[in-house]
């Protein structure tokens, strides 16, 4: 249910950005940056995964709830590192070196660095690959975390009241 609604959410998103698109064209022709096809199908793969990835880590922060009453200061941690490490803040390229390093193992990486570095075509084909098996390990880590929280979750859980 809630992957479902969140990929909705997404697709109204496209929607009014396909329909933005063509006027942010026309109006900044001079400044927009169009990539080969190839590059823009492994862009769009890329997101999608980066997408599963996000949907999956995020769920699991939800998951705090069965431990904590109040789980918002865990999913504020959980999109400050989506921001820092995910180069949405700075480019990671900005951040000192060790952060660098962390920014490249953690998963916030490939939600958003990754596609888009991927469409601009500042990638070699090893980073290339790289990244798309680092966003597959990621989406599998996901899912494997995500199964176990919520079998820990729901065997703990209990429910008050009427």
């Amino acid at each position: 249910h809630y992957f479902l609604s969140d990929a909705l959410y997404r697709v109204v998103q496209v929607i009014v950005v396909v329909i933005i698109t063509p006027l942010v064209i026309f109006l900044y022709k001079d400044y927009v940056l169009f990539t080969h096809f190839s590059l823009l199908f492994l862009t769009i793969v890329a997101t999608f995964i980066g997408f599963l990835a996000f949907f999956e880590l995020s769920f699991c922060i939800g998951c705090a709830a069965f431990w904590l009453d109040d789980a918002h200061g865990v999913h504020q941690l959980y999109w400050f590192c989506v921001l820092l490490f995910g180069g949405s803040l700075v480019p990671i390229e900005f951040l000192p070196h060790a952060l660098q390093i962390i920014a490249r193992v953690l998963p916030f990486h490939y939600f958003h660095y990754f596609p888009v570095k991927l469409y601009l075509d500042q990638l070699t084909s090893v980073e290339i690959a790289h990244g798309f098996i680092m966003q597959i390990i990621w989406l599998f880590v996901a899912f494997g975390i995500y199964k176990a929280v919520w079998h820990l979750g729901t065997k703990r859980y209990s429910a008050v009241g009427g």
